[in-house]
């Protein structure tokens, strides 16, 4: 039995035009998707969420910022104490702005990654 591939010059082209475009569009859902989740850690930290109302100047509901680099994207609070909020202490009960932000929005991350994918 003897394969034969023709056009292979034409398949890689193809295949390389693919990979560009599919890169380009997870990137546009890894943004799309660090938004949706910043968006939610802002509401979940205003009281529009079921978690407690975390704002008393407003310094950490302004500083929640998205980093997105090459395949990755990071909802982050430069401030040191936010993670007293969110993980609590002996005082205070755990108010899980960022985990549960992401843990309700998986199933809307997921179809903004699916529908980019499948755009192409």
């Amino acid at each position: 039995m003897k394969i034969q591939i023709l056009g292979i010059n034409q398949t890689l082209a193809f295949l390389t035009a693919k990979s560009v475009e599919i890169d380009k569009n997870v990137k546009e859902g890894l943004g799309e998707a660090g938004r949706l989740v910043q968006n939610e850690v802002k509401l979940s930290i205003s009281g529009h969420r079921p978690e407690p109302v975390s704002v008393d100047t407003g310094q950490f509901l302004n500083s929640i910022d998205m980093i997105q680099s090459e395949f990755e994207v990071t909802v982050l609070t430069p401030l040191e104490y936010p993670v007293f909020l969110e993980y609590g202490t002996s005082k205070i009960q755990a108010r899980r702005h960022f985990n549960n932000s992401l843990d309700r929005n998986r199933s809307k991350i997921n179809e903004i990654m699916a529908a980019k994918v499948k755009g192409i």
